[in-house]
């Protein structure tokens, strides 16, 4: 995607940096390395479970940040490197989110956010 971005010259785009498809996808935390500043254009922050093999993670199995096997401080330092300052969001798309009390999940969610914003 960021060779993408590059080759297209566009200053109004960008990416959407999500820590499932980074984490189960083909990419490497390794490659958070290429980031240039201003190539981030919003993050998709969440987590995946323990015990789950990266190459048959679904969709469904995203939970909040920091409760599982994503190596989160690797994003945020690479955010930070590039002096990323955006939005990080959680995507969860498991039943007991989409049908738990709103109220409950955005207060876990933003529990979870919290200790990665900020200082």
């Amino acid at each position: 995607m960021l060779s993408l971005l590059r080759s297209a010259r566009q200053p109004n785009a960008g990416v959407c940096l999500d820590a499932f498809h980074l984490f189960a996808g083909i990419s490497k935390s390794e490659d958070l390395a290429q980031l240039k500043s201003g190539e981030i254009e919003h993050v998709h922050f969440h987590d995946v479970p323990r015990g789950i093999p990266r190459e048959i993670l679904r969709d469904p199995d995203r939970i909040p940040p920091g409760e599982g096997a994503i190596p989160l401080e690797r994003i945020t330092g690479g955010l930070h490197r590039i002096g990323y300052d955006g939005n990080l969001s959680v995507e969860l798309f498991g039943p007991e989110y989409q049908r738990g009390d709103p109220e409950a999940v955005a207060r876990r969610c933003f529990q979870a956010l919290s200790r990665y914003c900020g200082g």
